[in-house]
C-alpha cells in the first residue's frame, strides 16, 4: 500500500508542477519502508524510477546553474535502484515486474542526464527505452507501456527516426482510452503525434503553451539545438517553433521576440 500510494504522490505532486513535493513523497516512501523492510529493497526500483521521470520533465524548466543537484539526484536514485537489483536477483526474485522497472530506471535516468545536458548518444538513449517498452509488454501494464513508448518515440524524435510519429501515435492512442491526460498532454508537447503548423502569416495570433515554453528557452539564451535537447524534439523543429514565435509576435529576431513578450507581459 505503501509503496502504490508513495508512485501516485510523486507522479500527481510532479504532474502539478511541484518537483519539491514528488522528491519528499519519495523519499518518505523509502524512509518508512527501509524501517520496515532494509536499505535498498526492491520497490526502490518503480519509485526511483517514477522519480526520475519527473526530475527529467522538470529539469527542462529549470536554470541551467540549478541542473547539477537534479543530475546528482538522479544519479543517486539510479544507484539505489541497481543496488535493489542486485540484492533482489540472488534471491530469487526480480520477475517480469521488477524487471520492467529496471529497465525504466535505467532509461529514466539516461534521459534526464540527456535533458540536463550531459552527453548521451541517441542508440543508446532509444535502445533503453525500447528495452523499457518490451518488458512493460512482457509484464502486461498497459498504462507503463504507454508512458514508455511515448518517451521511446520523443527519443526516436530527437534523433530523427522515420518511425518515430508512429511510436507516439501509439502511446497516444492508449492514453485516450485511458483517459490518461497528464500522458496525453506529454505526448502532444512532443508534436510528433500530429502535424506541425504551417508557416502562415500569423502576427496577432496567441502562443501556444509549447511556444511559451521554447520563448522562455530563448530568453535565458538557449540555441536551437539546446532548446532541441531540453525538449526532445530535433533542432529542426525547435527553429520552426522559433520560426511561429517571431511571426506572432511580428519581429525579426530572438532578442528583440524576447523584449516584446515582457512588455507584453507574455515573459515575467
Amino acid at each position: 500500500m505503501a509503496v502504490l500510494a508513495g508512485s501516485a504522490a510523486i507522479d500527481l505532486h510532479g504532474s502539478a508542477g511541484d518537483l519539491p513535493a514528488a522528491v519528499a513523497a519519495h523519499d518518505e516512501v523509502v524512509a518508512v519502508l527501509t524501517d520496515i523492510w532494509q536499505p535498498h529493497f526492491e520497490a526502490q526500483l518503480r519509485i526511483g524510477a517514477l522519480l526520475l521521470g519527473q526530475l527529467g520533465s522538470h529539469i527542462q524548466r529549470t536554470p541551467t546553474t540549478e541542473h547539477r543537484e537534479l543530475l546528482a539526484r538522479g544519479r543517486a536514485a539510479v544507484d539505489a535502484g541497481e543496488q535493489a537489483w542486485e540484492l533482489a536477483a540472488p534471491r530469487g526474485a526480480g520477475g517480469l515486474e521488477s524487471s520492467a522497472w529496471l529497465a525504466r530506471l535505467r532509461a529514466e535516468g539516461l534521459r534526464l542526464q540527456w535533458l540536463g545536458g550531459d552527453p548521451v548518444e541517441s542508440d543508446t538513449l532509444v535502445a533503453a527505452w525500447q528495452e523499457a517498452v518490451d518488458r512493460f509488454d512482457a509484464y502486461g501494464y498497459r498504462y507503463e507501456s504507454a508512458r514508455s513508448r511515448a518517451r521511446l518515440g520523443a527519443a526516436q524524435q530527437a534523433r530523427g527516426d522515420a518511425g518515430a510519429s508512429a511510436t507516439l501515435q501509439a502511446a497516444l492512442e492508449v492514453a485516450r482510452e485511458l483517459g490518461a491526460e497528464p500522458l496525453r498532454a506529454e505526448i502532444r508537447a512532443t508534436g510528433g503525434a500530429r502535424p506541425q503548423p504551417g508557416p502562415a502569416h500569423r502576427l496577432g495570433e496567441a502562443l501556444t503553451p509549447r511556444e511559451q515554453e521554447i520563448l522562455g528557452l530563448v530568453a535565458l539564451g538557449r540555441s536551437n539545438r539546446q532548446i532541441g535537447t531540453q525538449l526532445f524534439i530535433s533542432a529542426k523543429t525547435a527553429s520552426v517553433h522559433v520560426s511561429n514565435i517571431l511571426a506572432k509576435l511580428g519581429v525579426a529576431g530572438r532578442g528583440e521576440a524576447v523584449a516584446v513578450a515582457r512588455e507584453r507581459g507574455i515573459l515575467s
